[in-house]
């Protein structure tokens, strides 16, 4: 059996906020398009994302994407 080799959480985290190197990009994307662990892990990324910014927020209420500051 062959063994996958799986992305790593750094570039999940990195891809997720738009910051991994536009090189690495597609082949990330060609891996996430076949590996349904990998994607699910990318979804946890972004779930800690979104309560992280709800935190930040206070915690109240539904968190509006629309009314964040674009960096």
């Amino acid at each position: 059996m062959r063994d996958t080799v799986h992305i790593h959480d750094d570039d999940l985290e990195l891809y997720e906020a738009g910051h991994l190197e536009a090189d690495h990009v597609p082949a990330l994307e060609a891996h996430l398009s076949g590996c349904q662990e990998c994607l699910v892990r990318l979804h946890c990324c972004l779930g800690r994302q979104l309560e992280a910014l709800r935190k930040s927020h206070g915690g109240q209420g539904r968190l509006s994407l629309a009314r964040m500051p674009i960096e």
